[in-house]
């Protein structure tokens, strides 16, 4: 706004030195790129969130399993005879 009352009052033209336009232009990109970056970074994050709850699922899953096979199955397991050879 000052630089355009300025110009008014100078009565002159003013024009954009090219090394601050293109500073302006290589800033706006770098933005652009960076929230591509952020988005697919929010987006990784989100499937790590996925893996992660799937995986402390499946180990409760397999927890669960091992606690009924040592607390119910292992004394049923113990009282079947095991051969040591077995003939086919």
């Amino acid at each position: 706004m000052c630089i355009a009352k300025a110009r008014d009052s100078l009565g002159c033209e003013w024009a954009e030195p090219p090394k601050l336009v293109k500073e302006v232009q290589d800033i706006g990109n770098s933005i652009e790129y960076l929230h591509r970056k952020l988005l697919e970074a929010e987006a990784q994050h989100q499937q790590l969130l996925k893996t992660k709850a799937n995986l402390e699922s499946d180990l409760q899953v397999k927890v669960n399993s091992l606690f009924i096979d040592r607390e119910k199955c292992l004394g049923m397991r113990r009282s079947f005879p095991i051969t040591a050879t077995i003939k086919y």
